[in-house]
């Protein structure tokens, strides 16, 4: 019983400094030695009170990543995957954080932001963030026609 009131404690400070997805949250407490059993108790626990919800989770992480950090859709998904996040819920929330800003959006606000670039390392960078080649080119063509 007291392994499992620790257990609690710790999932409790774990989500007190910042949302975490089921899977982080028991590779957390699996490194801090708690058993199996009890991991498993503790996050029923928290799911059963909504403290713990992979869907609002993804969700928000998705929006706060393509809206805030300007990231593409596959490397968010990539991050998303990581956390353990099941890939319905990541193409559920990558198409709700897109309503609000889109790829194209995002790399034309990432094109703008680093116009003072030459285009071949702008072209790399926003490569390097995971957008298609296609969208990039397309967009820095059309940014550098409303400049002309």
């Amino acid at each position: 019983m007291e392994n499992h009131k620790r257990a609690k404690e710790l999932a409790y400070r774990f989500l007190a400094r910042r949302a975490r997805s089921e899977r982080e949250l028991k590779e957390k407490l699996t490194r801090k030695g708690v058993k199996k059993e009890t991991i498993e108790e503790v996050v029923d626990k928290l799911k059963e009170d909504g403290y713990l919800n992979d869907t609002t989770f993804a969700f928000d992480l998705a929006r706060y990543l393509a809206v805030n950090k300007l990231w593409s859709d596959l490397k968010i998904a990539f991050y998303l995957k990581e956390k353990g996040i099941e890939e319905g819920t990541i193409t559920r929330a990558i198409e709700e954080a897109r309503r609000e800003l889109s790829q194209r959006e995002a790399v034309a606000q990432l094109v703008e932001k680093n116009r003072a670039s030459d285009k071949y390392r702008l072209v790399n960078r926003l490569k390097a963030r995971g957008f298609p080649l296609g969208l990039i080119l397309e967009v820095i063509e059309d940014t550098t026609d409303e400049v002309k």
